[in-house]
């Protein structure tokens, strides 16, 4: 008896709530010609705001102000971040094989520890801790 009337008076919420919320979205909607007037303003505003940072970029050029967009890399640190890949490299190779087998598992072909330890015959702990102590130890070895 307790349940029937629970159950009544959920039923009753839930239809005023979707009665509630019908009612709020007849009230949003908007016409297709105000939907397409209000892309054609978004489209100038994104227009104007993309001719604007373009005219800022030419007049710094104009004054002389070199300009790095931060995800451009200088050739120093491209230089930079060449040798840290090849000393990487060179440390990777120094690894005895079961710890550069795990590591290229892990890092280079997206496997879980699980599949490598399956993979490999370990425990998901002993991947896990050979994945640690590599880690540390090419941190220390890199700096």
């Amino acid at each position: 008896m307790i349940r029937d009337v629970a159950k009544k008076g959920y039923t009753a919420i839930t239809r005023k709530k979707e009665a509630d919320e019908e009612e709020s979205y007849e009230k949003k909607e908007i016409s297709e010609e105000e939907f397409k007037n209000a892309i054609t303003k978004i489209r100038k505003i994104v227009s104007a705001s993309a001719l604007m940072y373009l005219m800022s970029l030419e007049s710094a050029q104009e004054s002389g102000v070199e300009i790095n967009v931060s995800t451009e890399k200088t050739p120093a640190e491209e230089v930079e971040f060449a040798e840290l890949r090849a000393r990487l490299k060179r440390s990777l190779n120094d690894l005895p094989e079961l710890e550069q087998k795990v590591i290229d598992l892990f890092f280079n072909r997206d496997m879980n520890q699980k599949d490598i330890a399956s993979k490999l015959k370990l425990s998901r702990s002993k991947v896990n801790r050979i994945i640690g102590k590599t880690v540390v130890h090419l941190r220390e070895k890199l700096k």
